[in-house]
C-alpha cells in the first residue's frame, strides 16, 4: 500500500510492526495471506522452469495442504487473543473480513492446483451463489420489513 515499514518486533508471546501507511487490508493481511503456501507454490513454480514436476504433484498437494493447515490453526489461535488488530477496524467487521478473504483463499487454491476447476468456474459458481444469497436476504427483507414497520408505528404512538 505505498508504505514503508519503520519497526518490526518479534518475540515469543507478542509481536509488532509499526508502518508508515496503513488501512483494513495491510492491519488484517497477516490473517488471510498464507504466505508459507503461496512460497511452496512458487517454490513449485520455480522447479518446472528445469524439468518436469509433474511426478511430484502429490508432494506439492501435501505441502500445500500442510502450510495451509498451519495458517489457519495460527489465524484461529490469534484470533482468541485479544488482538489490537482485530480492536482497531471492529471485531465483527475483521472476523467478517477474515473468514470471507480466506474462503476466498482457498478458492483460488483450488481453482490454481486443479486440473477439473478452472478459475473461470469459481468465480461463476461464487457470484451465482452470492446473487442466490442475495436474493433470499431480500425476500426475508420484504417479509419482515411490514412486520418491523408496524412495530415502529406502534413505539412510536406509544412514545407520544
Amino acid at each position: 500500500m505505498l508504505g514503508e515499514v519503520r519497526q518490526f518486533r518479534a518475540g515469543a508471546t507478542s509481536g509488532e510492526v509499526t508502518v508508515t501507511r496503513s488501512n483494513w487490508l495491510v492491519t488484517l493481511a497477516p490473517y488471510f495471506f498464507p504466505l508459507y503456501t503461496l512460497l511452496v507454490i512458487a517454490l513449485f513454480y520455480l522447479a518446472s522452469l528445469w524439468g518436469d514436476v509433474r511426478p511430484f504433484a502429490p508432494l506439492l498437494f501435501y505441502a500445500v495442504g500442510l502450510t495451509w493447515s498451519f495458517h489457519a490453526a495460527y489465524t484461529l489461535t490469534a484470533l482468541r487473543r485479544s488482538q489490537a488488530d482485530l480492536r482497531r477496524h471492529g471485531w465483527l467487521f475483521s472476523v467478517v473480513v477474515i473468514y470471507a478473504m480466506n474462503v476466498l483463499v482457498v478458492l483460488l487454491l483450488i481453482a490454481l492446483l486443479s486440473a477439473r476447476v478452472s478459475l473461470l468456474d469459481v468465480t461463476t459458481d461464487v457470484g451465482r451463489e452470492c446473487r442466490w444469497c442475495w436474493r433470499w436476504l431480500m425476500r426475508g427483507w420484504d417479509a419482515l420489513w411490514p412486520l418491523a414497520d408496524e412495530g415502529w408505528r406502534w413505539v412510536w404512538n406509544w412514545a407520544k
